[in-house]
This record gives C-alpha cells, structure tokens and sequence, in this order.
C-alpha cells in the first residue's frame, strides 16, 4: 500500500461513519445491515454458481466440483421458512474471526496477513445497534475509543505511525465489509450442501424400500374334499 501524508489519513478518518447507540458513542463504525442477498444456496448475486465442494480422487489429475442440485429448490425454500435462524447464523459466521477481543480464539482474521504490521495488531471490535447491524471500533493499539468524538484536528494530535496503521487496518475492515455479501451467500450455499445429502439420502432409501418387494408366501393346494383327506375312508 502506498504510503500517504498524515493530513490525508486524518481525512479519511474524519469522513468515516460514526455510530450512536443509546449513550454509546464510537467514532469509527461500519453499517453491515445486508438487505438484499441471494438466498438460494446456488448461485451469487452476479448469478455464477456456488461450486459447494471440490475434490481429486487417487490417481486423478483433473479436480471435480460439486453444485447444488435445482430440483431442491421448492425443498430449500420450505427449509428457509421454517428455519429464521440461518441468516442470523450466516451474518455472525460473515464476522468470525473479526469481532472480538485479542484473548478471544476467534481473533484470527488479521492473523497471518501479508503485512506484517497488521499481523500483530491489537484491536477489539463489536457489533452495536437494535438488530447488531453496526460495525464498531472500541480500541485500537492500545488507544480506547469508545465515546470519543473525532474530527479532524482531533485526529491530526495522534502520532502519524499509530494513524498509519488504523487507516491500513480501516481500509481492510472496509474491504471486509464489502465482502460480506459473498461470505453470507457462500453460507448459505453450504448449509443447502448439507440438507441435499440427507434428502438425497432420504431419496435412496425410499428407493430401496420401493424395489424391495415381498412376494406372498404360500402354496396352491389342489382342490380336495374332506373324503380325500388321510384317515378318512
């Protein structure tokens, strides 16, 4: 990342989105309301298909990827209905590894990044708001920010290394956030994996008991009176 003056990234800082819930306050926030998604568990927005799992045998040079099957469409339909817990389930698994504090073992989303200055970063983050549908920064590098009002000149009195790498870390959460949509479809696209195996499973086994015919089990006895029968003279 090119490196800019310390005026431009006070800037970018100052036009950041805030965030005021009740009498918590955080200057630096992101809205990740996701109001418009695709749900069916097989394709992105864009419309290009989820592949949901990829695999090589022994032997094999080519990879073979596996979709979601579209006769399961109406079945993944009643399944959504019926089960509201997956979007939420979907937003927090869009977030695992983002939100939290350093000792949490889910603080692993800067944990091996390319720069080695946001590998170590010490931050915490939540998500705020009725519905969680806030972003926000508590601290950063040991700077706590929770009901700090910011501007510009407020920010120009921070030293320009720590302003450096909040700006760094502020443009990867927004590229992040950007993301999510993605990262929420993709969810979706595994949970539907999972449901297809047990109908496909169902499936198999109603086949089985379908073919599985019993034949009656008796003998044709011939046309005899109580006269034939031994003993009888």
């Amino acid at each position: 990342m090119k490196q800019i003056s310390k005026s431009d990234i006070c800037a970018y800082l100052a036009n950041l989105s805030d965030h005021c819930h009740h009498y918590d306050y955080y200057p630096i926030a992101w809205n990740i309301k996701m109001h418009c998604f695709q749900d069916n568990g097989r394709t992105y927005s864009n419309g290009t298909p989820i592949c949901v799992s990829t695999w090589k045998n022994v032997g094999e040079t080519e990879w073979h990827h596996e979709y979601n099957e579209e006769r399961f469409d109406s079945r993944w339909e009643t399944f959504l209905e019926k089960n509201d817990w997956v979007f939420n389930a979907a937003c927090e698994w869009a977030l695992d590894g983002l939100v939290g504090r350093p000792r949490d073992k889910m603080y692993e989303w800067f944990e091996g990044h390319k720069d080695p200055a946001l590998s170590r970063v010490r931050y915490e983050m939540s998500t705020s708001g009725r519905s969680g549908g806030w972003l926000v920064l508590h601290e950063f590098e040991g700077v706590d920010l929770f009901r700090k009002h910011m501007d510009y000149d407020a920010w120009m009195e921070y030293d320009y290394l720590w302003l450096w790498l909040l700006y760094k870390f502020c443009t990867e959460i927004k590229g992040a956030v950007g993301n999510r949509r993605k990262s929420i479809e993709l969810y979706y696209a595994d949970q539907r994996y999972q449901r297809e195996r047990d109908w496909r499973d169902a499936e198999d086994e109603q086949v089985a008991y379908d073919t599985f015919v019993v034949q009656p089990c008796c003998m044709e006895l011939p046309n005899l009176t109580i006269h034939d029968l031994p003993g009888e003279n």
